[in-house]
């Protein structure tokens, strides 16, 4: 009796071992979302700065971007956590926001602070139908650049970034 437990366990650490070491095996890569056919591929430029004038923080910058389409508008702190932010519409080619510096946001572990805008397909709201027409529904069609297009599971994502500024 005591034989046939111990080669029963001895099966079931084999077998929950195999499952670990095949689950640990590198995980499958995510890639950027491809074109459907007949689309036509766009590239996005656009610069992003940040200046601190007072109390203030002003994040802008200039871009191609259709129009209408959705923006984020971000301040993040020099260990990634966002600070302000704000969902914009883009009106132009020139993007503009302006954050109140706070002690209850920018505290003594604030030291310094870079700006971002931030185009998406979905994670700021959902777009117009022009926007999804010019670039996929996916941000497929924009050609990624190497510097300012990224991509997850949910499409591309275009990001300009400031320079970092301290803050004190």
């Amino acid at each position: 009796m005591l034989k046939k437990y111990f080669k029963i366990t001895a099966v079931a650490a084999a077998l929950m071992l195999v499952m670990a070491l095949a689950g640990c095996g590198g995980g499958g890569t995510v890639k950027p979302p491809a074109m459907k056919e007949g689309a036509v591929a766009v590239t996005v430029s656009g610069s992003c700065g940040l200046t601190i004038d007072g109390d203030t923080i002003t994040v802008s910058g200039e871009t191609d971007i259709l129009p209408g389409s959705l923006v984020c508008v971000s301040v993040e702190s020099q260990s990634g956590m966002t600070l302000d932010s704000a969902v914009v519409a883009v009106e132009g080619k020139k993007i503009s926001r302006e954050f109140k510096i706070t002690e209850d946001k920018y505290d003594e572990g604030v030291v310094s602070v870079i700006g971002h805008i931030t185009f998406s397909p979905r994670l700021y709201g959902t777009q117009s139908t022009a926007v999804y027409e010019k670039y996929g529904t996916k941000f497929e069609n924009i050609k990624p650049d190497g510097k300012n297009v990224l991509w997850d599971s949910n499409g591309n994502i275009v990001v300009f970034a400031s320079v970092q500024v301290k803050l004190k």
